[in-house]
């Protein structure tokens, strides 16, 4: 089950009067600029600010929402947004546990079935060195094997100039290929269309 992220809470009646004292000045600092500006000033044209506190304390009001103090949105928001396509063949175990690990994770799974995976690796450029069981895709790159989602999550927020990300050789204690409390040290690996290979992380 994919987990949703809390319900964004209220800001409170002290963050409002902190945020509408910065729109008062803020306001003023506008009105003083019209007033040396403007050659037909009068005071009329102060209530000409007032559609522009509006704007300003809302924009405050939902960045305090958004991002004030950190505590308004759960720690995996940014994961939360992110969907991934996942495609298994229908027998493999172990990739559905990694699809699990991702969705605990935060992430969206669209869980996809097939028993042609060949088909699928080529399609999307795989070099066939990284190969290995289930193949996902994530806003346009390439995700092969039991990759952490802290991985994922990393490439998402980095956006590298690469095709995609694989660890190949299901190595045990990977997400999804768990034993016990057995690790084996494994490496990511990034990879461009045109089959350049390098490290992208280290895991023991």
């Amino acid at each position: 089950m994919t987990t949703g992220a809390e319900s964004p809470k209220v800001p409170s009646q002290g963050a409002k009067a902190t945020a509408s004292a910065r729109v008062d000045a803020l306001v003023e600092e506008r009105v003083y600029s019209v007033n040396r500006t403007h050659p037909n000033y009068s005071s009329a044209m102060t209530f000409s600010c007032l559609p522009f506190r509006t704007w300003i304390f809302g924009l405050i009001v939902a960045g305090l929402m958004l991002t004030g103090c950190g505590t308004f949105m759960g720690p995996n928001s940014a994961a939360l947004a992110a969907e991934i396509t996942v495609y298994r063949s229908p027998s493999c175990g172990c990739c559905g546990l990694w699809v699990e690990h991702m969705q605990a994770a935060g992430f969206h799974v669209q869980d996809e079935l097939t028993e042609d995976m060949e088909a699928i690796k080529a399609e999307y450029g795989l070099p066939e060195v990284l190969a290995t069981c289930h193949t996902a895709i994530a806003d346009g790159y390439v995700l092969e094997g039991h990759i952490p989602a802290t991985d994922v999550q990393r490439l998402l927020a980095e956006k590298p100039a690469i095709a995609g990300i694989a660890a190949p050789g299901m190595p045990i204690g990977s997400p999804g290929m768990e034993s016990g409390e057995e690790v084996e040290p494994y490496r990511v690996f990034s990879f461009t269309e045109s089959g350049q290979i390098n490290a992208f992380a280290e895991h023991s």
